[in-house]
C-alpha cells in the first residue's frame, strides 16, 4: 500500500469581535471534469474562544485545466469570534482529499475589538 504524503500549513486571520470569517473552502474534481467526493474535515484542536463550523456547500469553478466549468460538493470551514473576547485563539484541523492526500492546517485568530453596541463608528452618520 502506497503511503500518501501529508503537508502542514500555518495561517492567521484578524477577526472582529462577534464576526465570522471563512477559513477555507475545500472541494475536489476528477480528471474527467466530474465532481469528486468532498474532502473529509477532522478537527484536531478546537478553538478555545470561538466556534469552528464545518458545513457542506458547492463550488463552481472554471480553474481546472481542461475543464470548462465544474460544480462539485465542498466543505466550508468558518470561525465565529465571541463578541466579548479580545484574546488570540488557535485551532488545528485536517483536510483529507478523496485520493487520500492529507493537509493539516494550523490557524491563529487575532481578535480585533469591534464597535460597541449602540455606538456608531467614526465617520458614519445615521439620520
Amino acid at each position: 500500500m502506497a503511503q500518501v504524503a501529508s503537508s502542514s500549513s500555518y495561517t492567521s486571520f484578524g477577526v472582529a469581535q462577534g464576526a465570522i470569517v471563512q477559513l477555507g473552502y475545500y472541494a475536489s474534481a476528477n480528471n474527467n471534469c466530474t465532481p469528486a467526493r468532498p474532502p473529509t474535515i477532522r478537527v484536531i484542536e478546537k478553538p478555545r474562544s470561538g466556534v469552528l463550523t464545518v458545513r457542506p456547500g458547492e463550488l463552481a469553478t472554471d480553474r481546472i485545466a481542461g475543464c470548462l466549468s465544474v460544480k462539485t460538493p465542498a466543505q466550508i470551514v468558518s470561525y465565529e469570534a465571541r463578541s466579548d473576547d479580545t484574546h488570540t485563539d488557535h485551532l488545528i484541523y485536517e483536510v483529507t482529499s478523496f485520493n487520500g492526500e492529507v493537509e493539516i492546517l494550523q490557524v491563529t485568530i487575532h481578535m480585533k475589538e469591534g464597535p460597541k453596541r449602540g455606538v456608531i463608528p467614526s465617520g458614519e452618520h445615521r439620520t
